[in-house]
């Protein structure tokens, strides 16, 4: 029994030492988009890489590190932007944010729309 005590205080100190874990940070979130997209099929990576040139956000976010004119490093390096463009817009005043004083909700925004209804077209096709 005395050894059973132990070994469950041992057990109650090690667990309490532990860090706790913390979600994926932007560089784990642009691995798995670029792992992701290099498995896309080149019919799928076409049709994905002409929606996201239609994000409002395509030149100004997407592509503001790019240097290269080559379109297949752009339309790949827009991709993995894309997967942290929410985390990148946390604070943009054209998104609502129940976190600020001065919080309104999101105005009706140029393109976006369109590129919301385009989404769910693909979405809910077999890609």
């Amino acid at each position: 029994m005395r050894y059973l005590g132990l070994l469950a205080a041992s057990f109650s100190i090690l667990f309490s030492a532990a860090s706790p874990a913390t979600a994926w940070n932007a560089t784990g979130h642009r691995l798995i988009a670029a792992i992701a997209y290099d498995r896309l099929t080149p019919k799928t990576r076409a049709r994905v890489d002409a929606l996201i040139r239609l994000h409002p956000d395509y030149e100004k976010i997407f592509l503001r590190d790019v240097s290269s004119a080559d379109p297949k490093i752009r339309a790949r390096a827009a991709f993995i932007a894309a997967a942290v463009w929410p985390d990148t817009i946390k604070g943009d005043p054209r998104f609502y944010d129940e976190t600020r004083s001065n919080a309104s909700p999101t105005q009706l925004l140029p393109a976006f729309p369109t590129w919301l209804v385009i989404q769910r077209g693909i979405i809910t096709t077999r890609l």
